[in-house]
C-alpha cells in the first residue's frame, strides 16, 4: 500500500479536502483508497496523527487534542493505543486498497526533524511507498489567512503581530519544513505543491492517482468553502474579548461559535488587511529562504518557480484595515451590522 502524507500546510484548504475524505469514505475505499478512522477524532481530519511522530517532550501538544486528562503517563498510553489501532486498520485494508491518506496541518506547524524520525520509523514498517505532499501559498497570504484562526483561538491581531513572522519563524520557513522532509524520508519522496499554480489540492491528488472522473461523478459534495475567513470586524470583537485575559478554557467554544453567527451576519466580508506596504515588507523577509527551497528543487522532480510564492500585491492596495481591528468604532460598526440583520430577521 502506498502512503500520501498530506502535511498542509494549514489555510491552503486543508479542512475541505479533509471533509470530502471522511463524508466520502465508503466511495473512496471502492476505488482502492484508505481514509483512516482511527486517526480521526470529533471530526474529519487526522488530529491523532501527530501520535505517530510524538516525542517525550512534545506532551504538551496534546492540548490541541482537547483531551482533558493531561496526564503524561495517560496520554503516552493513549497515544500507543491509537498507533496500534491504526496499524491493525492499515493492516486490515492492506490488500482492499492501494492508496492509504494521512491529512494533518499539524505535521506542518509542529514537526521538528526527531518528530519526522518518528514517524518514518512507524510508518516506513507498514507501507511500501511513502510520499509527502506539502502544498504551499506565499507567506504574507498565509498569514493572512492564519489570523483568523490565531483570533478564534485567543490571540490578539494587530500588526505588531503580523510583523513577529520571519524566516526563524517555524510556521512559515518553508526551506525548513522541506528540508525535514527531504532528510528524513528523500528528496525523491516529497512533492512541493504551488497554491498559486494549484489551488484545488482534492482534485489535484485525486486527479494523480486517475481517480478524478469516477470521484467527482460519485462523491458527496462537501457543501462549499469551509475553515472560511473571518471578517475584519469579527476580529476586532476578538481582539477585546482576547485582551481582558479573563476567558476561561470551558468559554472558548462558545465564544468561537459567536464569532462565527456574528461572521456570517456580515454580507459582504472584508479580510484583514495590513496594507499594500507592510506586505512587501513582509513577504520580502521570506525570499532568502523560498530561493533556497527553489535551487534545492531544480535536483529534484519537482518543479517551482520563486515566482510560485509571491503574492497577488494588488489585493493589498485595496482599503488597510489592520489599524481598525482595535477600534471602538470598529465594534460600533459590527453592532450596527447585528442589529440590523436582527431587525430583518423579526
Amino acid at each position: 500500500m502506498k502512503l500520501i502524507l498530506h502535511v498542509g500546510t494549514e489555510k491552503t484548504g486543508s479542512t475541505y479536502f479533509q471533509e470530502f475524505c471522511y463524508i466520502n469514505r465508503d466511495l473512496l475505499m471502492k476505488e482502492g483508497i484508505l481514509y483512516p478512522q482511527t486517526l480521526t477524532y470529533k471530526g474529519s481530519w487526522h488530529r491523532y496523527a501527530p501520535f505517530i511522530a510524538l516525542r517525550e517532550k512534545d506532551l504538551e501538544m496534546i492540548s490541541m487534542l482537547n483531551m482533558r486528562n493531561h496526564d503524561k503517563e495517560y496520554i503516552k498510553n493513549h497515544a500507543a493505543k491509537v498507533i496500534e489501532a491504526f496499524i491493525e486498520e492499515v493492516k486490515y485494508y492492506r490488500n482492499i486498497c492501494q492508496y492509504c491518506i494521512i491529512s494533518s496541518e499539524h505535521l506542518h506547524s509542529r514537526m521538528t526533524e526527531e518528530a519526522a524520525k518518528n514517524l518514518k520509523h512507524i510508518l516506513h514498517d507498514i507501507f511500501e511507498d511513502i510520499t509527502v505532499y506539502m502544498h504551499l501559498r506565499p507567506q504574507i497570504d498565509l498569514i493572512t489567512s492564519f489570523a483568523s484562526t490565531a483570533a478564534m483561538c485567543g490571540t490578539v491581531i494587530n500588526k505588531e503581530w503580523f510583523l513577529r513572522f520571519d524566516e526563524n519563524t517555524n510556521y512559515t520557513n518553508y526551506f525548513r519544513l522541506y528540508k525535514i522532509y527531504a532528510d528524513v524520508f528523500g528528496k525523491s519522496n516529497v512533492r512541493v505543491i504551488p497554491y498559486k499554480l494549484i489551488p484545488n489540492f482534492t482534485k489535484f491528488i485525486f486527479t494523480e492517482m486517475g481517480v478524478d472522473r469516477q470521484i467527482e461523478r460519485n462523491a458527496r459534495d462537501v457543501g462549499g468553502k469551509l475553515n472560511s475567513y473571518l471578517d475584519y470586524r469579527v476580529i476586532a470583537y476578538l481582539n477585546y474579548i482576547n485582551s481582558t485575559k479573563k476567558i476561561k478554557e470551558g468559554d472558548i467554544l462558545g465564544i468561537q461559535i459567536a464569532a462565527q453567527r456574528l461572521n456570517n451576519m456580515i454580507k459582504k466580508k472584508e479580510r484583514v488587511n495590513v496594507g499594500y506596504k507592510d506586505a512587501i515588507i513582509i513577504q520580502n523577509r521570506f525570499k532568502k529562504v523560498n530561493l533556497e527551497l527553489v535551487n534545492t528543487l531544480e535536483s529534484t522532480q519537482n518543479s517551482l518557480d520563486i515566482r510560485d510564492l509571491d503574492p497577488n500585491y494588488e489585493k493589498y492596495k485595496e482599503k488597510e484595515n489592520i489599524s481598525l481591528v482595535g477600534s471602538v468604532d470598529t465594534l460600533a460598526e459590527l453592532l450596527t451590522i447585528v442589529s440590523s440583520s436582527q431587525d430583518k430577521l423579526l
